[in-house]
C-alpha cells in the first residue's frame, strides 16, 4: 500500500486565472463515470478546498491519505468555476467526463460527456489540467517516463507496466509524457500547433525530468520530424530536417537526463508506410516514398552503431562498477503500423523486432534509505575521499579534515534519526542529513518566504563520493530531499553550502534553488566561512 498522494494541477498555457472551486480524488468504479464512495478524500490546497492557479503557473495539492496499489484506476473530480477557455489539457492517457455544477462528491455522473474525439490515427481523450498524480513510494521505487510521439499515446505505457508486474518486477512505476504530433528539434505548427505541443528538447525539463521520482525515460520520438516537412497542410512552414540536427537533438535530451542522474533509453524509429495522415477526415495528406523515409534508416543504424553509444553516453568512470542495462519488455513488431497500439493488442516481436533500447551500462539504479550504523564507516570514508580532494586541489569544498565534516558528524545525524544514504548494490556513494533544523545565521538572510519553523526543511552535509562524481548522485539525493519536503508539508527547502563550492551551486541553480544570500560567519568550527544559503519554496504563490 502507497497511503499518501497528491494531485498536480497546471495552467502552463493560460492566459487567465483558472478558479477551482472545489476537488476530490477516489478508486475508480467499473464505470469510468462513477467512483468508489467509501475512498473519496477531499482535495486541499494549502489547507483550503479552493485555489487559484495563476496563468502560466501550476500547484501541487496537499498529500492525501488514500491507499492505492499498482495499477489501480483513481479518479480525480475537479470543479472549476468562471471557466473561460481551458488552454492546458492532455490529449491522451486516462478517460475524462465533463457535467454541469458540482459533482466532487457525486458517486455516478450521470449526464457526463465523454471528452474524447477520434480521428483516423486513434482517439484523443481532453484531460483539463490534470498533470501529474504523486504516490509516496516504499523505498527501492523507481518511475520510468515514456516521453514520445503518437507511436506510444496510446495503452503501452499501461501494458509495459503491467507487464513489469507480471515479469516479478514490482518496483518499477510507468508514467506517460507523450504528445501526438509531437516532434524532437521543433515546434508544432499550422492550425493545431499547441495540440502538437513545443519540441521535445524543450519540453524535456518540465515534462520529463519534472516529474517526481522520475529515474529513467524512454524516448520514442523523431518519426514527425521526418514526415511533417513533406505533408500537404504544412508545405511553407516547415523545411526538412537533417541528420546532424536529428543527432544533435537526441544528443540534448541524454545531456539532460545526465544531468539529473536519469537512465535514458532511445527507440529506433518505426516504420510509416501506408501511413497517409488523414486526420480529423480530411483526407491523405502525405504519401510514403523511399525518399522520405531515407533519413528514418539512416537514423536507426545510427542508434545501433557504436558512434551513438559513445556520443549519446559518455566513457564509464574508473572506479564505478559496470551495471548492465535490462533490456524493458519488447512491445513492438517490425511488421506493424506506427501507431501499434491500435491494432488488436502488442505481441512479442521476433529478434529482428525494431524497438533498440540502448543504455549507459554504468548509471547506477542507486536507492535512497535511512542510514543504519553498519553505514557510518562508509560515510566516514567518503568525508575522507572529499578532504583529501580538497587537499590535493582536485575540489574546493571549503571542509576541514578533523574540523568538518568527521564521523561525529554522521554519528549524530543517525542517533536523530534524521541520516539518509544513496546506495547502488550495497555500496553507499552519497550522505545526507534531512531535518528542521536552520542554522543559527539563517536569522540574517533575507529569505523571500518568510515561512514558519514547522514548514522549512533543511538538506546538511550532502556528501558525495567524489569516485561517483557525475553520475547524478547529488541531483537524486536532492529531489528524494524535496519528495520528503512534500510529504511533511514543508513547502520552503533551505540549503546552504560554502561560497567557494561552485559545483554544488551550479547544480543548486540548475535544480531551481535561489541563493537568498551570503552570510560571513564561522561554520561548524570552520573560521572565516561565506556562506551561501540557497531557497526554494514548493507551496502555492499567494
Amino acid at each position: 500500500l502507497r497511503p499518501i498522494l497528491m494531485t498536480s494541477l497546471a495552467f502552463i498555457f493560460g492566459v487567465l486565472p483558472l478558479h477551482v472551486a472545489a476537488c476530490t480524488v477516489a478508486i475508480g468504479a467499473d464505470d469510468a463515470r462513477g467512483i468508489d464512495p467509501a475512498t473519496l478524500h477531499t482535495v486541499t490546497f494549502g489547507g483550503q478546498t479552493h485555489v487559484r492557479i495563476g496563468a502560466g503557473t501550476s500547484c501541487t495539492s496537499d498529500a492525501a491519505a488514500l491507499p492505492v496499489t499498482a495499477g489501480q484506476t483513481l479518479t480525480v473530480t475537479v470543479f472549476y468555476r468562471g471557466i473561460n477557455a481551458m488552454r492546458t489539457i492532455g490529449l491522451i492517457g486516462g478517460r475524462s467526463h465533463a457535467e454541469l455544477g458540482n459533482c466532487t462528491r457525486r458517486p455516478l455522473l450521470h449526464l457526463a460527456i465523454p471528452l474524447q474525439h477520434t480521428a483516423d490515427s486513434g482517439a484523443y481523450e481532453v484531460i483539463p489540467a490534470l498533470t501529474e498524480i504523486d504516490v509516496l513510494a516504499a523505498a527501492g521505487t523507481h518511475a520510468c517516463v515514456i516521453f514520445g510521439d503518437s507511436t506510444v499515446a496510446n495503452e503501452l505505457p499501461r501494458l509495459l507496466a503491467a507487464r513489469l508486474r507480471a515479469d516479478g518486477i514490482e518496483n518499477v512505476s510507468v508514467t506517460q509524457a507523450a504528445i501526438k504530433g509531437d516532434r524532437l528539434v521543433a515546434d508544432g505548427v499550422g492550425r493545431a500547433a499547441k495540440l502538437l505541443g513545443g519540441a521535445g528538447v524543450k519540453r524535456f525539463g518540465r515534462d520529463m525530468l519534472g516529474q517526481a521520482g522520475a529515474d529513467m525515460v524512454l524516448v520514442k520520438l523523431g518519426a514527425n520530424d521526418l514526415i511533417h516537412p513533406h505533408c500537404r497542410s504544412k508545405q511553407g512552414l516547415l523545411t526538412p530536417v537533417t541528420f546532424a540536427q536529428m543527432t544533435a537533438g537526441y544528443r540534448a535530451l541524454a545531456d539532460m537526463a545526465h544531468a539529473q542522474g536519469v537512465r535514458i533509453w532511445v527507440c529506433e524509429l518505426t516504420p510509416w508506410k501506408g501511413y497517409t495522415r488523414n486526420l480529423f477526415g480530411r483526407g491523405d495528406d502525405i504519401q510514403w516514398s523511399p525518399e522520405y523515409d531515407a533519413l528514418r534508416l539512416e537514423l536507426n543504424a545510427w542508434f545501433r552503431s557504436a558512434d551513438c553509444r559513445r556520443r549519446l553516453y559518455p566513457a564509464r568512470r574508473a572506479g564505478r562498477p559496470r551495471r548492465p542495462g535490462r533490456a524493458l519488455p519488447r512491445l513492438y513488431d517490425r511488421r506493424r503500423a506506427p501507431h501499434a497500439g491500435r491494432a488488436a493488442g502488442p505481441r512479442r516481436a521476433d529478434p529482428g523486432g525494431h524497438l533498440c533500447m540502448i543504455t549507459q551500462e554504468e548509471r547506477p539504479m542507486a536507492t535512497i534509505r535511512p542510514a543504519t550504523a553498519h553505514d557510518i564507516a562508509r560515510i566516514e570514508e567518503i568525508y575522507d575521499a572529499i578532504h583529501t580532494a580538497e587537499e590535493t586541489g582536485a575540489a574546493s569544498i571549503g571542509w576541514v579534515r578533523g574540523v568538518y565534516p568527521t564521523r561525529a558528524t554522521a554519528q549524530a545525524g543517525l542517533d536523530a534519526g534524521e541520516l539518509f544514504v544513496l546506495a547502488d548494490g550495497g555500496t553507499v556513494y552519497a550522505a545526507g542529513r534531512i531535518n528542521r533544523e536552520q542554522v543559527p545565521v539563517y536569522a540574517e538572510v533575507p529569505w523571500a518566504h518568510d515561512a514558519p519553523p514547522e514548514q522549512v526543511l533543511v538538506l546538511h552535509t550532502l556528501a558525495v563520493d567524489p569516485a561517483a562524481a557525475g553520475h547524478g548522485c547529488g541531483t537524486q539525493f536532492v529531489r528524494f530531499y524535496e519528495q520528503r519536503a512534500r510529504v511533511l508539508g514543508c513547502p520552503e527547502l533551505r540549503i546552504d553550502t560554502n561560497a567557494k563550492n561552485v559545483n554544488a551551486r551550479r547544480l543548486y541553480a540548475y535544480l531551481g534553488y535561489r541563493e537568498a544570500g551570503v552570510a560571513p560567519c564561522t561554520f561548524n568550527g570552520i573560521d572565516g566561512v561565506s556562506l551561501v544559503c540557497l531557497e526554494k519554496w514548493l507551496g502555492t504563490e499567494p
